[in-house]
């Protein structure tokens, strides 16, 4: 025999006891408390109660609400579930916008401290020699001669041609898209004012993003 354990209020524990006969079954049991039989499965203790010898239903205290998450109650799974208030959806989307473009730069340009400058400089340089009609003299190109012949399969006007290849693509295509996405993206979160609506939209802008 099994029992559900439940309280003075008629409130399930969810602690259960099994015994060969309920008085048996009742001498496990703390004082006062009372035990519920059943057969295949206890009552579930967020569904049923115990009130005048049968089961009713229960609906158990809403938790507190906070700044950051606001409680409702679900009928059809019979409990309270919690939902980010507007404010914690939009600081929670910002988040994943950002990091989503992070994500998305990663793809291009290595992200590492001090490599923007590196960046900088190399197309800088590559840009001047170019303008100084590829000299064959590599003193004073330090970028340039670092990424040609001999120390790469390249000659050093392959070497700076790629540079600013590689920076115009990233300077006027992908990082402006990247960008654009992101801070649009973030600036139309303050015109949502439903935590669902607005989780949507974030995951439409990452989405978006991952997509680059």
């Amino acid at each position: 025999m099994m029992g559900a354990i439940f309280g003075p209020d008629g409130v399930f524990t969810g602690q259960t006891v099994a015994g060969s006969d309920e008085s048996l079954m009742l001498r496990m049991v703390p004082e006062g408390m009372s035990v519920w039989r059943y057969e295949a499965a206890p009552p579930d203790p967020l569904r049923w109660r115990v009130e005048g010898g049968e089961l009713v239903d229960y609906r158990p205290p809403a938790p507190l609400d906070t700044d950051r998450e606001v409680w409702s109650w679900d009928a059809s799974a019979w409990r309270w579930v919690s939902s980010p208030t507007v404010s914690a959806a939009r600081a929670a989307a910002v988040v994943q916008i950002d990091e989503a473009a992070g994500r998305a730069r990663a793809r291009y340009i290595t992200t590492a401290p001090g490599q923007d400058a590196t960046y900088t400089a190399k197309y800088a340089e590559a840009v001047a020699y170019r303008v100084a009609g590829y000299p064959d003299d590599l003193a004073g190109w330090p970028y340039v001669a670092g990424e040609s012949a001999p120390r790469a399969d390249r000659t050093a006007r392959e070497a700076a041609d790629r540079i600013i290849r590689l920076g115009q693509l990233w300077g006027e295509v992908i990082g402006p898209q990247i960008e654009a996405t992101r801070v649009n993206g973030k600036d139309r979160l303050a015109a949502l004012g439903d935590a669902g609506a607005i989780a949507e939209f974030a995951a439409q802008v990452v989405a978006a993003l991952d997509a680059v």
